[in-house]
């Protein structure tokens, strides 16, 4: 039989920290620039600076390489960007974000757990 490890899950982080991608980083990371909303030609074909470009990865039942790594079924999919003109607030953030901070005391700023304080 294998063995078995302990897992140690540390409930009181102390280096804990988030963060998100600079605008460098993501076009660092983008392969490609999204410059319309549009999916695909006339003919079926994914459109070059589109929604479904080939560069950022395959998808469904295409057998086309990836225009990234040239994967056709082990390609893991490729980041892309979009350039807005306004600020924008991502709404799935914001509950993420308002949710992490529930679970801090107010007062002393310490984590609780199903309302016991851990110090």
């Amino acid at each position: 039989m294998g063995t078995t490890k302990k897992l140690e899950i540390d409930l009181i982080p102390e280096d804990l920290e988030f963060g998100v991608f600079s605008n460098d980083e993501i076009k660092r990371l983008s392969v490609v620039k999204i410059i319309t909303g549009l999916t695909f030609d006339p003919l079926g074909h994914p459109l070059p600076g589109g929604l479904y470009d080939n560069l950022m990865g395959t998808y469904g039942r295409r057998m086309e390489p990836c225009g990234t790594c040239y994967n056709m079924q082990a390609c893991p999919g490729h980041m892309g960007h979009i350039e807005l003109n306004a600020l924008v607030f991502n709404p799935f953030f914001i509950k993420l974000v308002q949710k992490m901070l529930s679970i801090f005391c107010l007062n002393c700023f310490k984590i609780q757990l199903k309302g016991m304080y851990i110090h």
